[in-house]
């Protein structure tokens, strides 16, 4: 969810026929996403060494570990336990999408290339400009989400103070 901004259940559904390792392209079909229109994701190194690196290399990338050949569910449940926990009521997983969004301006990506790369329908491109522009951004969202993905990694090499202590050996 971190690293492309994409929604959950575009995530959570993600099967390997979506996955064009020649483009290096993740093809989400219409009927999947929220627009109702094809959407691409470009596959970055640190995106394809975390493709790769999953055990099922055939189905969906997150299958369930009790139905076979179902995605991943339970984030209602694993985000319940974790707000809980952290005694972090004001947290949504889509508040990833939005952190995606934001930071990525906030690195200087642009919010036309920003509504590209998570696949927004309407923003700061429409009207005649909607009509006539079919440019899809492909290049730019690559270019958006190596940027960003490796804003990612400079973040998880810092070193923070813990803000929430869940138990004496656990830190968040």
């Amino acid at each position: 969810l971190v690293m492309t901004g994409q929604r959950r259940s575009e995530v959570v559904g993600l099967h390997w026929r979506e996955i064009d390792k020649d483009q290096m392209l993740w093809r989400i079909p219409a009927d999947r996403m929220k627009n109702r229109e094809d959407h691409s994701v470009p596959i970055t190194p640190m995106m394809w060494e975390f493709l790769s690196s999953t055990p099922n290399q055939r189905g969906f990338i997150f299958e369930s570990t009790r139905e076979p050949n179902q995605p991943v569910s339970g984030f209602s449940k694993a985000v319940k336990r974790w707000k809980d926990e952290a005694k972090f009521d004001e947290w949504r997983l889509h508040d990833l999408r939005r952190t995606v969004a934001t930071n990525m301006g906030k690195i200087g990506i642009a919010p036309h290339i920003i509504e590209a790369v998570i696949g927004h329908r309407s923003g700061t491109i429409s009207g005649i400009a909607r009509v006539y522009n079919r440019h899809r951004y492909e290049v730019e969202k690559l270019d958006a989400l190596e940027k960003w993905n490796e804003h990612l990694l400079s973040v998880a090499a810092m070193e923070f103070e813990p803000f929430v202590r869940i138990r004496d050996d656990v830190c968040l």
